[in-house]
């Protein structure tokens, strides 16, 4: 039982995963994270145009 529910809440996040990586602008997040920011600064940098 627990073993279904943990599979369950991965198979989730891994499509809300890419879902999100669709939405947000993943080369921007690239860039700014290879001139060293943080991922979640990135991202927030990234979405907010």
């Amino acid at each position: 039982m627990m073993k279904k529910l943990i599979a369950a809440v991965l198979l989730v996040l891994v499509l809300a995963g890419i879902a999100w990586a669709s939405w947000v602008d993943t080369a921007c997040v690239q860039r700014c994270m290879d001139a060293g920011g943080l991922y979640n600064r990135c991202v927030r940098l990234c979405t907010n145009d």
